[in-house]
């Protein structure tokens, strides 16, 4: 259903038929500019959605709302959704609805309902769940396990479907269920067929290489626990949640467009996203996620050395600048710049990872100047440092690619949570042993 209103700016007088696309929340937050002027408008429809009741624009701010028995004609059109991004073709057409285009797109075909219901789904849970996710995250953190058990309950399956002598009282049993707390949470934007297998391949490779190479692999988590790697890893990656929390109104428009199966699948041209946008924060969770996973190549690729050369610290050439990249070790390899770490990655999982990391656009969006023109829809950010090329990319484009990288984060906090849970179980045998010394 589409709802037609119409806002008169308060500066130039020029009248704006505000079409809105009718959501499920009661509250819709609605920004513009006035497309004569470039006056700021506010605004917020106010829905009654359990008796089925539109009540009407509220807190207009920028504009003066008219009624349609005052209006003979208008100048503009305002095509919004808060639900689906638009087809930049029909941004102004008076008879589309977002989402007849959205569904276009998508053939009307069940991958594409599935994914309108992912974000209807994943926008419900960050509104009712989100602060509990972030309460547990800093409860985990600061080790205040009372709240933290309070906290988690509601994500952990019934007791006789928990692992043998769980309890939250044993930090390997906490790290268990700090994960799929997270896990459940952050599902509709990442479960999918691949994303299991990705998971299943990762814990299997992890565990060969640590029995097939066990006394390496020991000293591998023993590294990186003593010089914080593991640690760092482990916060970087939480804090990425509740940015993912902080962000999720902005994203929600392209998720109908996300495909976790076809996570590379991020460019779409042609399409623009309407409301607030927070490009500030979403730059932000944009530059966090690069780094991260960036980081993150330091324990994949120290993993794939044990596997392929028998010590975690043997790294070879870098396949395309050679020995102008060859760290010596792992710590190296972690304090490098980190544009040529992308294409070292031998290993399934390392690939993936790698292949979400986007050094010039993080540098145009995080180091230099970029800008997000609201008229065009479009991304303007530095080819270099210098300046003095500028490219552009579609805003729906770049919500994309923030979308892969939290998904590939998401990934990449499993393999944080298998070596934690490996390194919990070496200090609980190395503690057993000890105790039955004489």
């Amino acid at each position: 259903m589409t709802l037609r209103q119409y806002l008169e700016c308060l500066v130039c007088e020029k009248t704006t038929l505000l079409r809105i696309q009718i959501g499920y929340r009661d509250v819709e937050e609605i920004d513009f500019e006035c497309k004569e002027c470039n006056n700021p408008i506010h605004c917020e429809l106010h829905l009654d959605q359990e008796n089925v009741r539109i009540l009407g624009l509220r807190d207009i701010m920028g504009a003066a709302q008219l009624f349609p028995a005052d209006i003979e004609e208008y100048d503009f059109v305002v095509n919004h959704s808060a639900d689906f991004a638009q087809d930049a073709r029909h941004s102004e057409d008076p008879l589309m609805s977002s989402f007849i285009a959205a569904s276009v797109r998508g053939g009307l075909s069940e991958d594409f309902m599935e994914r309108a219901h992912r974000e209807v789904v994943f926008d419900e849970r960050v509104r009712t769940e989100g602060s509990t996710i972030k309460r547990l995250i800093r409860n985990y953190q600061t080790a205040n396990w009372a709240h933290f058990e309070s906290a988690v309950q509601g994500y952990l399956p019934p007791p006789q479907h928990r692992p043998p002598d769980f309890s939250l009282d044993r930090q390997i049993d906490r790290n268990y269920a700090l994960y799929m707390a997270l896990e459940q949470f952050i599902a509709p934007l990442v479960t999918c067929e691949s994303h299991v297998e990705t998971i299943q391949d990762l814990f299997a490779w992890v565990y060969s290489v640590g029995a097939n190479h066990s006394t390496e692999f020991n000293k591998f988590l023993a590294e990186i626990s003593a010089d914080g790697y593991l640690i760092r890893a482990q916060s970087d990656g939480l804090r990425l949640y509740e940015r993912t929390i902080d962000i999720a109104g902005d994203l929600r428009q392209v998720l109908a467009e996300w495909d976790p199966n076809k996570p590379d699948d991020v460019d779409r041209p042609g399409l623009r996203v309407t409301g607030k946008v927070r490009f500030d924060d979403i730059k932000t969770a944009f530059s966090d996620s690069f780094e991260l996973l960036s980081r993150g190549l330091t324990l994949v690729t120290a993993i794939e050395n044990i596997e392929m050369r028998g010590n975690h610290d043997l790294y070879a050439p870098h396949p395309r600048l050679g020995k102008k990249f060859h760290p010596l070790t792992m710590r190296q390899f972690h304090e490098s710049a980190n544009g040529p770490k992308a294409h070292v990655p031998k290993s399934k999982f390392g690939r993936a990872i790698a292949g979400a990391l986007d050094s010039r656009l993080r540098n145009g969006v995080g180091h230099y100047t970029a800008r997000l023109d609201p008229a065009s829809g479009l991304l303007h950010y530095p080819k270099d440092k210098s300046g003095k090329v500028e490219l552009t990319m579609e805003y729906p484009s770049f919500l994309l690619r923030i979308t892969r990288s939290l998904f590939r984060v998401h990934q990449l906090n499993h393999l944080v949570k298998i070596l934690f849970a490996l390194k919990l179980l070496m200090e609980q045998r190395a503690g057993a042993t000890a105790s039955m010394a004489p």
